[in-house]
């Protein structure tokens, strides 16, 4: 029932086209069944969430990376190469590259 009761709140935020709320009730349905089919979803609904426009300055990112938003996510993360600290920048390109290498 509790997984029916998610689909009923995505479908309503879907059908509406509110992508950021219909992210998180996606994301708090596959936080409760742990179900590849909805993780695929919330990847689908996050595509909606995107913010548009130009690539944010420093202040703008970090001003958005400061609170957990579910919807801007993935846009801090395409942008984050232009904010980070220089020392920090190397490393994380190689944890970045290492996830993403084929084992």
């Amino acid at each position: 029932m509790v997984y029916a009761a998610h689909l009923t709140a995505i479908e309503r935020h879907v059908a509406a086209s509110t992508w950021p709320e219909a992210l998180r009730a996606a994301l708090d349905a596959w936080r409760a069944t742990r179900l590849p089919e909805l993780a695929d979803l919330v990847d689908a609904i996050g595509t909606r969430c995107v913010p548009t426009g130009e690539p944010p300055t420093d202040n703008e990112w970090r001003e958005r990376a400061m609170v957990y938003e579910p919807a801007v996510a993935g846009w801090l993360l395409a942008h984050l190469h232009g904010h980070l600290v220089p020392g920090v920048a190397r490393p994380m390109n190689w944890l970045a590259w290492s996830m993403l290498a084929p084992a």
